[in-house]
């Protein structure tokens, strides 16, 4: 995984055209966590990296375009900076067990748009996404739409969601949030 994160940091991404580098972004992402996590492995939660809890978001290690940035860089200061697409939030993956699934391929800028939808269209119809419960009327929803409530411009997230999904969440229960489990996303 280290050479992989070598290969994508000699790469110039601005030379990309758009669609091509927003997946080539999202692909760093991906390949620079999952190289964060094996170099640190075992570990419990990949907020166990580094000195600070959550600190290996925020610490400038991947190379790209002849800089340094961090995970944090990549998602907020440039993805959804330079490409305003809410669905990114279930492309990147955390190597938590709350994030939406790592997808099985890569991400490729021809078949973006594709892609991104199944991705969404997948973690719309998990657990993971919302989970109702009809007895109290109250839905408890991922925190990502807490945490990026500006980015899914809704006021309520079952509306973001049910374009994704074939049964309708109901839009008039009560919203709450789900905890998000930072324990490491692993195999067994």
């Amino acid at each position: 995984m280290t050479e992989v994160v070598a290969a994508y940091g000699r790469i110039d991404s601005k030379a990309l055209a758009p669609n091509d580098r927003k997946a080539f972004l999202i692909n760093l992402y991906n390949a620079a966590m999952l190289q964060a996590a094996l170099d640190n492995y075992p570990l419990k939660s990949v907020t166990d990296i580094g000195l600070v809890p959550f600190s290996i978001f925020k610490r400038q290690w991947i190379a790209l375009d002849g800089d340094r940035v961090s995970l944090d860089d990549i998602e907020k200061g440039i993805l959804l900076r330079e490409y305003p697409d809410a669905r990114v939030h279930f492309a990147v993956n955390c190597a938590s067990a709350s994030c939406p699934p790592l997808r099985s391929e890569p991400y490729i800028g021809a078949r973006l748009e594709t892609q991104l939808e199944e991705q969404t269209r997948l973690f719309a119809a998990s657990d993971h996404a919302a989970t109702v419960d009809s007895g109290k009327k109250r839905i408890e929803f991922s925190k990502l739409f807490k945490w990026y409530r500006e980015d899914f411009d809704v006021s309520n997230p079952a509306i973001y969601l049910n374009g994704y999904r074939d049964e309708p969440l109901p839009t008039s229960y009560k919203v709450a949030w789900q905890p998000y489990d930072w324990s490491l996303n692993q195999s067994r």
